[in-house]
């Protein structure tokens, strides 16, 4: 990847006498790195994997048999894990947060098979899961960050 736009017709590297190839954006070490450093596609592709970890969970989430705090278990153990892996080095903007507590209440409404439609807000919700919003996602990557 080149740094400076200005510069990609003009630097070439070599090995072995083949030029390697100029991109936009790879992965590497599981975050996406942009020619702009913006952590909002590294944040939509990770939310994104978490979003199909989710979908995995589905015999879990419609089991009668298994509670609330075991399922909150589940949760943060597997889908927080897959979302919140590299966090340490985003850069939050609004919008990131907006797409980040987003998903959280997707998670959230999920888990006790609460629709959008139904329209129940995220505080209710949370008090009916019983998280509070200072044990929310968002907080838990500005934790990270911070340590």
């Amino acid at each position: 990847m080149v740094i400076d736009p200005a510069d990609i017709e003009t630097q070439c590297v070599l090995i072995d006498g083949k030029e390697i190839e100029k991109v936009n954006k790879f992965k590497y070490l599981g975050s996406l790195v942009t020619i702009d450093s913006n952590s909002t596609t590294d944040i939509k592709a990770r939310l994104t994997t978490a979003r199909h970890a989710t979908l995995q969970l589905t015999g879990i989430q419609k089991a009668k048999g298994i509670g609330m705090d075991l399922k909150k278990q589940l949760v943060r153990s597997l889908i927080w894990r897959t979302a919140l892996y590299g966090s340490e080095s985003w850069t939050l903007k609004k919008c990131d947060v907006k797409l980040v507590t987003a998903f959280e209440m997707l998670v959230w409404r999920w888990m006790p098979r609460i629709s959008w439609t139904e329209r129940k807000t995220n505080t209710w919700i949370r008090e009916k899961i019983g998280i509070p919003e200072e044990k929310g996602i968002v907080e838990q990557i500005k934790h990270r960050k911070l340590s």
